[in-house]
C-alpha cells in the first residue's frame, strides 16, 4: 500500500496543471495591448512560478517573442533563446498530454518565428517542424482539444503554398499540404470562445488577402468586429495597407496609435502610408523617426530606400544619391522588402518620375490620383523598355481597380507582349490578375493564365507570385 501511495503521488506530479483562467486572460489582454511589462507583473504574481499553471509559460514566451519582434535588438535575441529553452525543460518534466504538447508547440512555433526574423532559417525550419509534429499528435489523439487548430491550420495552408517538388518530399515525412483544410481549421478557432479567437480572425483575413480572396464577414475593415487593442489594430492597419486601402489604414493609425508610439514599427508603417498618400516630407520625417528609435537590422534597407525616393520626389537629387550609398552599408536582406531595396540600388535602374508617383498612389489605393499622374506620361517619352512595360501594366491595374475591365485586359496583354522574355515582374503579375478576373466566369481560361505565371524566371517577386498562382489553382481545383 505504501508503494502504491507513492506511485500515485509520483504519477500525479507528472500530470501538468493547465488552465486558461481569469488571470491568464488578464495577462493575455495586456499582451494584446502591447503592455508587456504589465503582462510580466501578472505572471510574477499569478504565473507558473506561483501556481505551476503551465498555460502561463505561453504568456511568458509570448511577451518575449513580442519584445524581439517589435524591437529586434541583438541582445534580446539571445536572451529569448535562453529563456525559451528553460521553459521547454520545465515542460519535459511532465507527461506528454495534449495540454503539454500544445504549450510546447506554441513555444516552438514562436521560436521559429523569431529565428526567421533573425535570418536563422535552418533553425526556424527545425523549430516549426517540431511544433507541427506536436500539433498533429494532438489532432490524432484528442481532436476535440481545439486550441491547437489555429496553428495546425496555419501549417496546412503554408505547406499548401509550397512548390510541388517540395510537397512530394513533405508527404514522405508525414506533412499534409491542404489550403482548404487549413482555412477550415483556422475558421473553427475564429468562431470559438478560445483565448486565441481574435488572432485566428486576423490570420484568416491575412491569408484571404494574400490569395486575393474576398474577406468573409468575420473580419471587417473597421473597428467593429475585432476588439480595439493595440496589436490587433496594428494588424488591421497592415491588412488594410496590403489591400491597398491606405486611407483607411492611416485613419486608424492616427486615431488609435499615433499618440502611443510604443514600438518603432508603428513609425515605419506610418511612413509607408504617408509615402503612398504623396506626403513626401512627412513620410521622410517618419522614416527618420523610425530609424532613430529602431535598434534592429530588418527594414533598414527598405526605410533608407524609401527615404531616398522621398528626396527624389522632392527634387533633391544630391540627397537621393547620398542615401543610396548608405543602403549598401546598413541593414540585412532577410525580408523581401530589404531584398528589393538592395536589388534596386545594385541594378541602378530607376523609374521614370511620373511612373514612380503612379506606382506609389496605386500601391496606396489612391487610384484616381494614380490615373491623373499616369495621364501626364506620353508613351513616346519613355526611353527604356522596362518603363514602357510598366506603363501598360500600371494602366491595366488602375483601370481594373476603377472597374474598366475591358480596357484593363487590353493593357495587360500589351504589357505581356511588350515584356517578351525580359525578367520583370510585370508580365507574370499581369497573368495573375487576368486569372483573378476570369476565375468566376471562365475557370479554364483562368487556369491557363495562372499557369503562365510559373513560366517567368528570375524576377524579384518569383516566389510570391508563383505562390499566389499556385494557391489560386488549388482553390479552383485545377492543379
Amino acid at each position: 500500500m505504501i508503494f502504491l501511495f507513492f506511485t500515485q503521488i509520483n504519477f500525479a506530479a507528472d500530470i501538468a496543471y493547465f488552465s486558461i483562467n481569469g488571470d491568464f486572460n488578464k495577462a493575455f489582454l495586456k499582451i494584446e495591448n502591447a503592455e508587456l511589462a504589465q503582462a510580466d507583473s501578472i505572471s510574477e504574481l499569478k504565473g507558473y512560478e506561483k501556481t505551476k499553471n503551465i498555460s502561463f509559460l505561453i504568456i511568458d514566451n509570448y511577451t518575449e517573442t513580442l519584445r524581439y519582434a517589435l524591437f529586434q535588438t541583438e541582445e534580446s535575441f539571445y536572451q529569448y533563446l535562453k529563456k525559451c529553452q528553460e521553459r521547454l525543460l520545465i515542460l519535459n518534466n511532465y507527461k506528454n498530454t495534449s495540454e503539454v504538447k500544445y504549450v510546447k508547440s506554441v513555444l516552438y512555433f514562436q521560436t521559429g518565428m523569431v529565428n526567421f526574423l533573425k535570418g536563422e532559417k535552418m533553425d526556424a525550419a527545425a523549430k516549426m517542424l517540431s511544433a507541427y509534429r506536436l500539433l498533429v499528435s494532438i489532432d490524432k489523439n484528442q481532436p476535440s482539444f481545439g486550441l491547437h487548430k489555429e496553428m495546425l491550420g496555419v501549417f496546412h495552408v503554408a505547406f499548401g503554398y509550397m512548390p510541388n517538388s517540395y510537397i512530394k518530399m513533405a508527404k514522405l515525412i508525414g506533412i499534409k499540404a491542404d489550403i482548404k483544410l487549413g482555412l477550415q481549421e483556422i475558421s473553427f478557432v475564429a468562431k470559438s470562445n478560445f483565448y486565441n479567437k481574435n488572432e485566428a480572425i486576423l490570420i484568416k483575413a491575412g491569408l484571404q488577402t494574400f490569395s486575393n480572396e474576398k474577406l468573409d464577414s468575420t473580419f471587417e475593415t473597421s473597428e467593429i468586429k475585432i476588439p480595439q487593442r493595440i496589436l490587433y489594430t496594428y494588424a488591421q492597419i497592415l491588412l488594410l495597407q496590403k489591400q491597398r486601402k491606405s486611407k483607411k489604414a492611416l485613419e486608424l493609425l492616427t486615431k488609435y496609435l499615433d499618440k502611443k508610439t510604443i514600438f518603432p514599427l508603428i513609425l515605419y508603417t506610418k511612413a509607408n502610408l504617408l509615402l503612398y498618400k504623396g506626403d513626401f516630407k512627412s513620410a521622410e520625417k517618419s522614416f527618420d523617426d523610425f530609424m532613430a528609435m529602431y535598434k534592429g537590422e530588418n527594414y533598414l534597407k527598405d526605410a533608407l530606400y524609401k527615404k531616398s525616393l522621398c528626396k527624389r520626389l522632392e527634387g533633391d537629387s544630391l540627397g537621393f544619391l547620398t542615401i543610396l550609398d548608405d543602403i549598401k552599408n546598413n541593414g540585412v536582406t532577410h525580408l523581401d522588402a530589404d531584398k528589393k531595396a538592395q536589388k534596386a540600388i545594385e541594378q541602378k535602374e530607376f523609374q521614370h518620375i511620373e511612373l514612380l508617383k503612379t506606382m506609389l498612389f496605386m500601391d496606396g489605393g489612391y487610384y484616381k490620383e494614380a490615373l491623373e499622374e499616369l495621364q501626364k506620361i506620353k508613351i513616346q517619352s519613355l526611353l527604356t523598355n522596362r518603363d514602357k512595360v510598366e506603363y501598360y501594366y500600371r494602366t491595366a491595374r488602375i483601370n481594373e481597380a476603377l472597374l474598366h475591365r475591358n480596357f484593363a485586359e487590353k493593357n495587360y496583354f500589351k504589357c505581356i507582349q511588350m515584356q517578351a522574355d525580359a525578367s520583370y515582374y510585370f508580365a507574370p503579375n499581369a497573368y495573375l490578375q487576368l486569372g483573378n478576373i476570369y476565375k468566376k466566369s471562365d475557370r479554364n481560361k483562368a487556369t491557363i493564365f495562372y499557369k503562365k505565371v510559373f513560366s517567368y524566371k528570375n524576377h524579384e517577386y518569383k516566389n510570391t507570385l508563383d505562390n499566389k498562382a499556385k494557391s489560386a489553382l488549388k482553390l479552383l481545383n485545377a492543379e
